[in-house]
C-alpha cells in the first residue's frame, strides 16, 4: 500500500536501534516509534492535526469495542471530505499530520457501548 514510506520507516528504525541499543521500542519489527491508547470506555478524538508527526508519514489506528459502528465512532477526514465507518477490528491508515481528523461520538447515554483506540505513529523530528 505504501511501500516507500514503510521502507523509509524501517530504515530509520534499524538505524536508530543500532545507534541506541538500549532504546525502548514497541516491537522488534515495528517501524513506528510511538503509540497511544485511548481506553475510553467511549474513546473520542476531537478535531485536530498531528502537527508533530511526520507530515509525509502515516498513522495506524486500531479500533475495537462493542458499539454500533453505523451510528457512531466514524472517522472524519475533513480535507478529504470523507466520513468512514470504523467497526470493531478496523485498522485505519491515515496521514495524520496532513489531514484534519476526528471521530464521531457514540450514542449518548446508552451506557452499553464501548469504543477503544490504539494508535501507532512516529514523530517528524526523528526523520
Amino acid at each position: 500500500w505504501f511501500p516507500k514510506i514503510w521502507c523509509h520507516y524501517v530504515e530509520l528504525h534499524q538505524e536508530m536501534c543500532k545507534k541506541n541499543p538500549d532504546m525502548d521500542i514497541i516491537a522488534q519489527h515495528c517501524p513506528f516509534f510511538a503509540m497511544s491508547q485511548n481506553f475510553g470506555p467511549e474513546a473520542v478524538s476531537v478535531c485536530h492535526i498531528d502537527t508533530k508527526n511526520l507530515v509525509s508519514g502515516l498513522c495506524l489506528i486500531f479500533v475495537f469495542g462493542l458499539f454500533d459502528f453505523k451510528k457512531g465512532g466514524h472517522l472524519v477526514l475533513h480535507e478529504a471530505e470523507l466520513i468512514l465507518e470504523a467497526p470493531h477490528g478496523s485498522i485505519l491508515i491515515i496521514p495524520s499530520a496532513a489531514l484534519t481528523h476526528e471521530n464521531i461520538a457514540l450514542l449518548m447515554g446508552s451506557g452499553k457501548e464501548e469504543r477503544y483506540v490504539f494508535t501507532m505513529y512516529s514523530a517528524g523530528g526523528l526523520f
